[in-house]
């Protein structure tokens, strides 16, 4: 038997959730480095279950002065998992059955995606333009400078949930003091532009595990030491918001999807992300922090997924219900959080 559970972050200060965009280290540059480097708005999922992961291992009898003890390595495997999580595969986290999507909760009101324009009713009267050879049909009426604006459930834009903290800054050698060539830098972290504010999500967990029992306890998820306050409570099963209203869906999360998922929708409003996650194994890798570990790279190729908030709308109800069938069928991916829509 499995227990649901609502759990909820509250920073503790200013946080960062990276990208691909990283700082220039030790002079050597990529087509992911910058001078700036900004925060991500949402954790990513892979996150979210690390975290999880490493909440449940340190609150057990396996774990003792930051380390798994040595016997012990076998029953952690059957806790949490042997592995990180793997595109392709199977995988399997022991007693964490299943995340839903983080979301932002205000209060006591979880805070759902909805399309900044409905342009079902617009079907009627359609217009086409030409992307090289090929046309496009879009809605009438449709006006791309009005921007890609992703909007809440209680009608706040997104980017209102948020606010900037800035460090700017100068690298220096360590020993001589001396400023480094292209030192200055700029990092764009974020707080929560209300105290209400929370990053949610939910958990399907083995009964024989007390989650609530790990409620307000400090976690660290994302970069440069971000610390947050779990709240943990038993709660109802997460259903899968339906959609009735028209001939759209909207993502609750990233989403992995295929150009063949893509092309059954008549016109999209979305966004690209990069995804990138490491591959760790409990008896193999020592440090979690590193993207190499004695010469093995953890770190896999980069993918893109449709970032949350992207919209898609579909000519009939027939090709709506095969996306929504193709979103579902990436199971690695939904297990987790990823592909979740309404």
């Amino acid at each position: 038997m499995n227990k649901n559970y609502l759990i909820t972050l509250k920073p503790i200060d200013k946080f960062f959730f990276g990208g691909d965009m990283t700082f220039t280290l030790d002079g050597k540059e990529t087509s992911f480095t910058s001078y700036i480097i900004e925060s991500n708005y949402f954790p990513q999922q892979t996150s979210l279950l690390g975290m999880l992961r490493f909440l449940i291992l340190r609150n057990s009898s396996y774990f003792e002065d930051e380390h798994i003890k040595n016997y012990a390595y076998s029953d952690v495997c059957l806790l949490i998992g042997e592995q990180s999580f793997r595109k392709d595969g199977t995988n399997d986290f022991g007693v964490i059955k299943s995340l839903s999507n983080c979301f932002i909760r205000k209060g006591n009101e979880n805070l759902s995606f909805e399309p900044f324009v409905d342009f079902s009713d617009r079907y009627s009267r359609i217009s086409t333009c030409y992307y090289g050879n090929s046309a496009k049909t879009i809605p009438f009426g449709y006006d791309a400078k009005q921007g890609y604006r992703k909007t809440l459930s209680d009608g706040t834009v997104l980017n209102n949930v948020f606010v900037e903290d800035l460090r700017l800054g100068i690298n220096r050698e360590i020993v001589s003091g001396k400023v480094c060539d292209n030192s200055l830098y700029k990092q764009v972290n974020y707080r929560f532009a209300d105290e209400q504010y929370r990053f949610a999500f939910y958990a399907e967990i083995d009964e024989s595990i007390k989650l609530e029992e790990y409620s307000k306890q400090i976690v660290s998820v994302g970069a440069d030491n971000s610390q947050f306050v779990i709240e943990i409570d038993e709660g109802k099963a997460v259903q899968e918001e339906k959609n009735d209203d028209g001939l759209f869906v909207t993502l609750q999360s990233p989403a992995f999807l295929q150009k063949e998922d893509v092309d059954i929708a008549q016109f999209a409003v979305t966004e690209l992300i990069h995804f990138n996650y490491l591959h760790t194994n409990v008896k193999a890798t020592k440090q979690y922090h590193r993207t190499s570990e004695s010469g093995i790279d953890m770190l896999p190729n980069s993918i893109q997924l449709y970032d949350s908030g992207s919209v898609f709308y579909f000519k009939d109800a027939a090709s709506k219900n095969e996306f929504i069938q193709k979103l579902n069928k990436y199971s690695n991916f939904t297990k987790i959080g990823y592909n979740k829509h309404k």
